[in-house]
């Protein structure tokens, strides 16, 4: 009933003008970056906002080959799938353990994961740079990729707990009865059951790994181990002295690319799994 009557009410209008607003401030310059990928050099000097002529898909072609825009996504692509993976089997079952196991110390453990949410990156850079140079992995992927599942594990297990709390216990206590195992309720009853969560999950953990750039500006140096944000940088110093920034956007759009059709291919999913976590029956 708010809800209605809010609908015709200035508080609503001024709602709504607030998110045209904020959606033109977000979307003007996505949608700049994706038309100035195509322009040429003269183009950025003396037409920066018009439409590009002629339009120069050259640019897409240098940043594939010439730029290492190929080396970098097949990193990043490689990366954000070995992370994600663990983080979302390793977060599930840390959450099904806190969601339905009763021992001692879990609000402390919990706590724990939550404490996690407050730590910035920028606070573990000198630490994490001095373990894994003492382990001998700086400046690999066997050290990267474990520093991505940590620091993303305390969100991923607040995020899904809340998953598998709505699943009724009446199932799981369904399973016990015919025989089944914690192992086996949480494998064949909540892990499918949580499949929303984990959808959410999923899509914001790469979301995150995709465009991470301080971690692995740190502890990752080669450049055929550098993921696309590292290498867009490297990209942008280049063109500092060419000033070419057409073929600087056109790798933009590239990196860009997966990362736009992976939200509008799965929007519902995370308003609607967003919306099952949020409720109890």
């Amino acid at each position: 009933m708010f809800i209605k009557r809010l609908r015709g009410s200035p508080v609503s209008l001024i709602v709504q003008l607030s998110c045209l607003v904020y959606s033109l401030v977000v979307l003007v310059p996505v949608l700049w970056s994706l038309i100035s990928s195509f322009r040429s050099s003269l183009a950025f000097f003396t037409d920066p906002f018009g439409i590009p002529s002629p339009w120069k898909y050259q640019n897409f072609v240098y940043a594939w080959n010439q730029a290492n825009v190929a080396i970098y996504f097949r990193n990043s692509v490689f990366v954000t799938t070995v992370s994600v993976t663990a983080i979302i089997l390793l977060s599930a079952m840390a959450s099904f353990a806190l969601s339905r196991l009763r021992f001692r110390g879990r609000i402390a453990v919990l706590f724990l994961f939550i404490s996690g949410l407050f730590v910035p990156a920028a606070l573990l850079l000198l630490p994490l740079f001095l373990m894994l140079q003492d382990l001998h992995v700086l400046g690999s992927y066997i050290g990267l990729i474990p520093v991505y599942i940590a620091y993303s594990f305390p969100f991923t297990v607040f995020v899904l707990i809340p998953f598998f709390n709505a699943i009724p216990q009446d199932l799981e206590e369904a399973a016990f009865l015919d025989g089944a195992s914690y192992y086996q309720v949480f494998w064949k009853v909540a892990l499918p059951l949580a499949k929303p969560g984990l959808i959410v999950a999923t899509i914001f953990n790469i979301f995150g790994i995709w465009n991470e750039f301080v971690l692995g500006y740190v502890l990752i140096s080669k450049t055929s181990l550098k993921t696309l944000p590292l290498g867009l940088s490297d990209i942008l110093m280049k063109q500092y002295y060419t000033a070419d920034y057409g073929k600087v956007f056109a790798a933009i759009a590239i990196a860009m690319a997966p990362i736009i059709i992976l939200y509008i291919t799965f929007q519902r999913k995370i308003v609607g799994g967003s919306l099952t976590g949020a409720i109890k029956e």
